[in-house]
């Protein structure tokens, strides 16, 4: 990656202070943090979560979405859950989805720094493809809707069997409760 002019890093803020406190703790060496690459915590007092790696360039792009964290076991560590997506000029059938990453990202812009807002900028201007979500993709994020509201609009049936995977669950319960 080191010859990818543009690299950003949004993380949970903190997960980001930890992961500094651990790597000043146990001598990592990260001393291209915010030299080569800019890394930015995103300031909110709730959990960030989404995990995406977005390749752009003028006419393409790849995207992988999943659960995994940015090391070694979160991409390939037993349990993680990855789904890749790629756009070309020539096929564009993952637009939608590439969109809905950027309107995550775009969402998030006043909770990050300046210089990776402004790297952020400077990406989405290398992919003129990238525009505003024009169709329903298969990815969502719950930054304008719950989840749940979105899963109730698109179910209008009745459902008799749910099945729920998740790594974890709210303290109480209630976000399966409401599901429920």
């Amino acid at each position: 990656l080191s010859e990818v002019p543009i690299r950003v890093v949004l993380a949970d803020g903190e997960q980001l202070n930890a992961t500094w406190q651990h790597a000043l703790g146990d001598g990592l060496d990260l001393h291209r943090a915010n030299r080569t690459y800019v890394v930015s915590p995103i300031r909110h007092s709730t959990a960030a979560h989404a995990k995406a790696v977005i390749l752009l360039g003028p006419s393409r792009g790849w995207m992988a979405l999943g659960s995994g964290n940015l090391n070694l076991d979160g991409y390939a560590g037993a349990g993680e859950l990855w789904h890749a997506f790629a756009y070309e000029d020539t096929r564009p059938q993952h637009l939608a989805e590439f969109e809905t990453a950027r309107a995550l990202i775009d969402g998030l812009r006043p909770l990050v720094d300046e210089p990776a807002r402004l790297l952020l900028d400077r990406a989405w201007g290398t992919a003129s493809w990238l525009g505003t979500q024009s169709t329903p993709a298969v990815v969502r994020h719950n930054l304008d809707s719950s989840l749940f509201d979105q899963l109730a609009r698109e179910v209008t049936w009745p459902v008799e069997i749910m099945r729920i995977h998740a790594p974890f669950y709210d303290k109480n319960l209630n976000g399966l409760a409401a599901l429920l």
